[in-house]
C-alpha cells in the first residue's frame, strides 16, 4: 500500500475582504469557503440575504429550494 503525502495550507487567505456584516455566520460562510464547495445553501435571510444568487469567492449562496429548482429537482 502506497500512500501519497500532500502539501495543503493551513490558511484560507483572500486579498478581497469578506462581505458579510453579521460576525456569528462569518464561521459558516469561511467553513465553506475553506472546504471548497460549489455551494452554500442557507434559509437565513436576514444576514445571508444580499449575498443570495451570487457568487462568493467562487462559492454560490443560494436558497435549498432554488437550489432543487436550478437542478430540476424541486
Amino acid at each position: 500500500m502506497r500512500t501519497k503525502l500532500e502539501k495543503v495550507p493551513d490558511a484560507l487567505t483572500s486579498k478581497r475582504p469578506l462581505l458579510l456584516t453579521a460576525s456569528k455566520d462569518k464561521p459558516v460562510l469561511i467553513s465553506t469557503l475553506t472546504d471548497r464547495s460549489k455551494v452554500l445553501l442557507t434559509l437565513d435571510l436576514d444576514d445571508f440575504g444580499p449575498l443570495l444568487g451570487t457568487e462568493v469567492y467562487g462559492t454560490l449562496v443560494t436558497t435549498t429550494r432554488d437550489f432543487l429548482v436550478s437542478q430540476d429537482l424541486g
